[in-house]
């Protein structure tokens, strides 16, 4: 069991390294931590929707095997999670959306939950989406977080439902990029850095 000096001593170790790090290989640096942020952390035991009567399937999409779940009938509404997350967490709103009337469907997304995969980036994603927006034509999408931003991509040259619930988006990735980057003790001159390098892979 881990105690608490010996985490502060973990995170001091891995300080005095990225300091180091930092004044010897300050590029190398900024290329692995980047690599990081497209790795979500992957829960051991992510827990399925917990809605009785589901209905599992696999859709394969864009190379991948993605886990969804779905339930009644009518209209389609596409439940998306955020940035490792997992269907489950989307779990509140079916019930609700059962009762209207409306089908239900919920995706693990990319390297997520029970789906394949081990990385995932903002425009994977994007193109994802737009691939099961076309193959499952819903009338309403409810995405969050990281899923919510990708969704938005998605829908700008594809399938464009009839309506779009996007629960707190990121709309910039400036602001989580300096926040992990102080976390890790390092400089803002290794956020910058990085940012360029998110600004080469996608675009400004």
């Amino acid at each position: 069991m881990k105690t608490p000096s010996s985490t502060k001593i973990k995170s001091t170790t891995g300080r005095i390294l990225f300091s180091a790090l930092e004044r010897l290989a300050p590029g190398w640096l900024e290329r692995r931590a980047l690599s990081g942020f497209g790795h979500p952390r992957r829960p051991k035991s992510p827990r399925e929707p917990a809605v009785p009567g589901a209905r599992k399937f696999t859709l394969e999409v864009t190379g991948q095997s993605l886990m969804a779940w779905e339930w009644g009938q009518g209209p389609t509404v596409l439940l998306v999670h955020g940035w490792s997350g997992y269907s489950g967490q989307m779990q509140h709103f079916v019930t609700p959306l059962l009762q209207a009337g409306f089908h239900v469907v919920a995706i693990d997304l990319p390297a997520h939950g029970q789906s394949s995969g081990k990385r995932l980036t903002l425009p994977v994603l994007a193109e994802t989406l737009a691939t099961v927006l076309f193959r499952l034509r819903p009338h309403a999408v409810i995405a969050h977080s990281f899923g919510a931003s990708a969704m938005a991509l998605a829908v700008r040259e594809g399938y464009q439902p009839k309506q779009l619930l996007l629960i707190a988006p990121a709309v910039e990735m400036e602001t989580f990029v300096r926040r992990a980057v102080a976390a890790a003790g390092l400089s803002a001159a290794r956020a910058d850095g990085m940012l360029r390098l998110i600004a080469r892979l996608v675009g400004p």
